[in-house]
């Protein structure tokens, strides 16, 4: 797959903020956190 490195860096950055959110989350629910509070 021929990208751009711009395109490729711009999807990288993009996925590693995915990422760190989703890691979040399971830290969350690792705590015991509320639902509401998880969903926000």
């Amino acid at each position: 797959m021929d990208l751009p490195e711009q395109t490729i860096d711009d999807l990288l950055k993009r996925l590693r903020r995915v990422e760190g959110q989703i890691r979040g989350i399971q830290q969350m629910l690792l705590d015991g956190r509320e639902c509401r509070d998880v969903v926000t």
